[in-house]
């Protein structure tokens, strides 16, 4: 019997999935660093532009897919 994940039909999530790890990992780090406690925009801002950065690495996202459900 055939799964979604036989057939490929998460293949379509291929840049969700890391984009939604890295923001989450490095917002969760990052708050807890000093100078982004007090404001925590600016730890959201930092993560989001690391997760783009992901984005355009080939490297970090055969890395990180096989990671992905």
């Amino acid at each position: 019997m055939a799964t979604p994940l036989d057939i490929g039909l998460l293949k379509v999530f291929e840049l969700i999935f890391p984009f939604i790890f890295i923001i989450t990992a490095g917002y969760a780090v990052l708050s807890n660093i000093a100078p982004f406690k007090k404001n925590p925009f600016y730890a959201a801002v930092t993560a989001a532009v690391f997760a783009i950065m992901t984005l355009a690495s080939p490297i970090a996202m055969k890395t990180i897919n096989p990671m992905a459900p």
